[in-house]
């Protein structure tokens, strides 16, 4: 059949959540803050034996703080904390024989499993200074992810390519520590 029509899954899907946010603010201090507890579920009666599974996205937990000093009017430090519930993904956990005898793994559920969780916390010191000339110059320094979190893209299982043996988890984590310079010059 060369209808992609027929062969797709046709199912239900439903999210939900509520989101709290609440700040502080004094003439040099400004807090803000943001959690969401929040669920997303998907359901296909001809996947999972028809039973509801955590959608790829489901996200359970979020949270966003920021932290604001000025020092002056032109003068000031940031921080910022990130942290969410680690994304749902299928992992095959239990093992069988195939058809020609070997051993293979095959998953109990869909999105059985969650990706560790992901935090940082980012530091800015941004500076604005009017020039002799008119001009302005604003600028600013920071770090992102400052104490170096190697928070996971994705996970894979390893098989080892000689012995064909899996040997644990793998991840691939993107953005370490990065710092940051922003120059804007405006006359």
């Amino acid at each position: 059949n060369t209808n992609w029509e027929d062969r797709v899954s046709i199912g239900k899907g439903w999210s939900y959540g509520i989101e709290f946010s609440f700040g502080f603010e004094t003439d040099k201090l400004t807090w803000s803050n943001a959690y969401t507890l929040s669920r997303s579920q998907r359901k296909f009666t001809d996947l999972n034996d028809g039973e509801s599974f955590p959608y790829r996205y489901d996200r359970r937990h979020n949270v966003s703080s920021q932290l604001t000093w000025s020092f002056t009017k032109n003068q000031k430090i940031m921080m910022g904390f990130a942290f969410g519930t680690g994304n749902a993904f299928t992992l095959a956990t239990i093992e069988i024989l195939g058809p020609d005898g070997t051993p293979r793994l095959v998953p109990i559920s869909r999105n059985n499993v969650r990706v560790p969780d992901f935090h940082h916390l980012d530091l800015i010191y941004k500076n604005k200074k009017k020039l002799k000339s008119g001009a302005s110059l604003e600028y600013s320094i920071g770090v992102y992810n400052i104490y170096n979190r190697l928070n996971p893209f994705y996970v894979y299982l390893f098989q080892d390519p000689v012995t064909q043996d899996f040997d644990g988890f793998r991840k691939i984590s993107i953005y370490p520590v990065i710092p940051k310079l922003n120059v804007k010059y405006s006359w």
